[in-house]
């Protein structure tokens, strides 16, 4: 099969050939949710599917040319039924979806298919996930929808349980620490990077940046004190984190950070009788050290809400919550038994 004008295949070779057999088998459901760290495929992948529903010029089986009008032009993001959905500011807006839905009503202007695919979705604010959540559930002829995401538990979950999910694992970290090293990026923060993104340019921006820096600090100082149940992990909202940059976008980053450290602890939990042997396996291996203290604090259960609570601080905050409020409330939602 002729992969060589697709990123898809070379980042993400098993997932690209599980979607072939979906292809050939003619099972490509009609909405998705591609969730993984910024840069892992998604969009990569939502292109190639693109391209397989339009291709002038299929190659063997069906797969896509890649070099035929349609699939150029795809690739480039110039062709009319091919539709991307950005955020809006900091949030996808109500009347992003709406326009989607006049769009359906539209006939195809060039193939037989029209393709969807929203960017950044765990943007969406509440009403605009809603008024997308009718179109899933009444799906349209030859047409198809791919939701990206790097946060799929900040995405409504009756959007989540309507569409299949895939997950696109992380590229090999080993790689892209050299990548980050050979950028620039001081060897410590290169790990605590390719646990955020798998981009570059990306990845230079952020550890160049303070703010960024200060609320790496803080995440873990925040989750030792909400673990340990300390009331200075609610005042820590107000004292600290209101202090500094306080962008939305910013706090919801923010919180992945969080996340982050207890995805690492419930590890731990899970894994607790491979001792040390867990560093390299956790998303903050540098923090090993620090964990010890607070995995005698929180239990399996704890942790699995404390990740559930972190994504829905970030709907509150992309709905419009006060950065403060949301925070201040996954806080009491955890102490709360």
């Amino acid at each position: 099969m002729a992969h060589e004008h697709f990123d898809i295949a070379k980042k993400q070779a098993d997932l690209t050939a599980m979607m072939d057999r979906v292809l050939v088998n003619n099972r490509l459901g009609h909405a998705y949710i591609f969730e993984g760290m910024v840069g892992s495929g998604q969009e990569d992948m939502a292109l190639y599917l693109a391209a397989y529903l339009n291709c002038l010029n299929p190659a063997d089986k069906g797969i896509p040319c890649g070099t035929c009008n349609h699939c150029r032009r795809i690739l480039s993001a110039d062709y009319p039924d091919v539709f991307h959905i950005q955020p809006d500011g900091n949030t996808i807006k109500i009347d992003q979806t709406r326009d989607l839905k006049e769009r359906l009503s539209m006939s195809s202007l060039e193939g037989d298919n029209q393709i969807f695919i929203i960017h950044e979705a765990e943007k969406m604010t509440v009403n605009a996930a809603n008024s997308l959540l009718k179109f899933i559930e009444e799906p349209h002829e030859n047409v198809f929808i791919f939701l990206l995401t790097n946060n799929r538990d900040a995405i409504l979950s009756t959007i989540v349980s309507r569409c299949q999910m895939i997950h696109f694992p992380q590229l090999n970290r080993v790689d892209l620490q050299s990548l980050f090293e050979e950028a620039g990026i001081k060897p410590s923060m290169a790990t605590t990077l390719t646990a955020l993104t798998n981009d570059v340019g990306e990845a230079t921006v952020l550890a160049e940046n303070e703010d960024f820096q200060q609320r790496l600090n803080w995440s873990l100082q925040w989750v030792d004190l909400i673990v340990k149940k300390d009331p200075r992990g609610l005042t820590m909202v107000a004292s600290d984190w209101m202090k500094g940059p306080k962008g939305r976008t910013d706090m919801i980053q923010a919180l992945n950070l969080v996340a982050f450290h207890f995805h690492d602890l419930l590890y731990l939990l899970l894994h607790v009788d491979q001792g040390q042997d867990n560093q390299a396996q956790l998303v903050f291996p540098n923090d090993f050290g620090k964990y010890q203290g607070m995995v005698n604090k929180i239990t399996v259960a704890e942790a699995t809400k404390s990740l559930h609570l972190v994504g829905q601080a970030q709907r509150m905050i992309q709905s419009n919550v006060s950065v403060q409020s949301a925070m201040e409330y996954m806080v009491l939602a955890y102490w709360k038994k």
